[in-house]
């Protein structure tokens, strides 16, 4: 999630994934196996329109199969009202940008080093 979003559930899943990456490549537990780096992390958007997204990625192909798997959460349906239209416009918007018919929006979490090859 994005560090931004308004849930403070998100902003925390944000923090702990940022950190969890982090701390997967330090060898400090050689029971639980080797280190993992990630090559990249990435926040994305839910309800709240990221400024300055830094990739997008073109969902077209999928987006019928996201809002289906968003229907399942139907317990948020009365708590986050007008979610599924925001997604959808936020996807809409988003390709719009990208030169497709729907995209997400992703930003580099900086804190966290990459390797480019």
């Amino acid at each position: 999630h994005s560090i931004n979003d308004h849930h403070r559930d998100h902003r925390n899943v944000h923090v702990i994934t940022k950190e969890a990456a982090w701390k997967s490549y330090e060898n400090i537990h050689p029971e639980l196996g080797n280190p993992h780096r990630a090559d990249i992390l990435l926040e994305y958007e839910v309800l709240q329109l990221m400024p300055d997204p830094e990739i997008l990625v073109d969902t077209t192909g999928f987006h019928e199969v996201k809002r289906k798997a968003l229907r399942i959460y139907q317990s948020q349906e009365n708590i986050i009202t007008g979610a599924h239209q925001f997604i959808d416009a936020a996807a809409t918007a988003r390709g719009y940008t990208a030169g497709c018919k729907f995209a997400e929006a992703f930003r580099l979490i900086k804190s966290h080093p990459c390797i480019i090859e």
